[in-house]
């Protein structure tokens, strides 16, 4: 079944492909037309955040190295409107007469008054929210947060975006997914990639001229998400090798060969070579960028997914298939990216539909459900849309 954003479910055809087609105008109208129907009051606004998809970097366990990220094209919108009666009321616009756990809005709520916004007493919010197809909880906390923010502090200037990526990233945790992707769901502009250093919160972004070299993203969502467990575990070992090779993080070794004769773990020794290579990986693919050679990224993308795989090992059976039946089909190159189960491969702009069908129909050969596929070029970042 195709639905507002142009997705076909997982209930439908093993084949669940989607093109660019996004309309968030369209989708801000209706939205606040639901808002007014439900709760009998126009919303103050409509924003939208997008889903975001790791490139190549640290969007798994360190968290404190270099991420490439972009924004996509589809992400989470929010209809807001403020109260006085101290009460958090969502809805989901799929089922608008049923009030949900609003828990992503209590979240950004009391981050921002713990960053001092000042919010007057008895607060209370209405939200309608439709959630972002991909990308797990960061595109609502984006979205959220900007509606909370401009409705009881003002339109956001243009350098306060630092401060509330920072202020979202305190609503995040705990939550589900990779906090990452606040980065470059707040951040990021239309055909343009992010480069986040995770350690001090900075960014900037790039030139990602994917559609002038005839690419495209092709996001294959697997329904694979790997546990969180095992992300805080690979941390623990990154954290034990660093403390063995006496320095802070492992992106602070200079001397990958040195380090390996110190640290006598195999695994040690495997999480060390993928955070010190990856680093390098991701200056290789910028300068790549920086060049206008965007065409030129996949080798790069391919080694960090082995390195992902065989390395840190976190990587899963469904993602491997995905990039690994994508690359024989004709991809540039490809890689897991973050920890929900997606995989990002760059293909050639006619290849994305019969590439798509190889996936699908390797998925169905392993008798895995269905994937989702999301075919774009890098999209902008969230924003007011009505």
């Amino acid at each position: 079944m195709t639905g507002l954003f142009g997705i076909r479910r997982r209930s439908g055809a093993p084949l669940v492909h989607m093109g660019e087609r996004v309309e968030p105008e369209r989708e801000a109208r209706v939205l606040a037309e639901l808002f007014s129907a439900v709760y009998g009051m126009p919303p103050a606004g409509v924003w939208r955040a997008p889903a975001a998809a790791a490139v190549i970097g640290d969007d798994g366990p360190l968290g404190d190295g270099v991420l490439l990220s972009v924004a996509l094209p589809w992400g989470a919108s929010v209809a807001l409107a403020p109260a006085t009666d101290g009460v958090v009321q969502v809805r989901r616009a799929e089922r608008p007469r049923r009030v949900v756990r609003g828990d992503a809005t209590v979240a950004v709520l009391t981050a921002l008054a713990e960053a001092g916004y000042g919010l007057p007493s008895g607060t209370g919010v209405r939200v309608l929210v439709r959630a972002a197809p991909l990308g797990g909880v960061a595109p609502l906390i984006a979205a959220v947060l900007l509606a909370l923010a401009e409705v009881f502090a003002g339109p956001e200037p243009s350098r306060e975006r630092a401060s509330l990526v920072r202020i979202a990233h305190r609503a995040h945790e705990g939550a589900p997914g990779n906090p990452a992707d606040l980065d470059a769901s707040l951040r990021c502009a239309e055909g343009r990639a992010l480069l986040t250093d995770r350690r001090s919160g900075t960014g900037r972004t790039m030139a990602f001229a994917l559609a002038g070299a005839g690419l495209r993203l092709l996001i294959t969502d697997t329904g694979a998400a790997r546990a969180a467990d095992q992300f805080a575990a690979r941390r623990v070992e990154c954290d034990k090798a660093a403390a063995q090779l006496e320095v802070a993080s492992l992106r602070d070794v200079d001397d990958l060969s040195g380090a390996l004769t110190v640290l006598h773990d195999p695994a040690l020794r495997l999480r060390a070579r993928h955070v010190v290579t990856e680093g390098h990986r991701v200056n290789a693919l910028v300068g790549l960028l920086r060049a206008g050679a965007a065409g030129d990224i996949g080798a790069l993308l391919n080694s960090s997914h082995l390195s992902l795989r065989d390395a840190l090992g976190v990587s899963t059976p469904q993602v491997d298939a995905a990039v690994d039946t994508a690359a024989r089909r004709g991809a540039r190159g490809g890689r897991m990216s973050g920890p929900l189960g997606l995989a990002l491969s760059v293909v050639p702009e006619g290849r994305a539909a019969p590439i798509a069908e190889a996936v699908a129909a390797a998925f169905a050969a392993h008798r895995w459900s269905a994937p989702v596929f999301f075919n774009a070029v890098p999209a902008g970042g969230a924003g007011r849309v009505g």
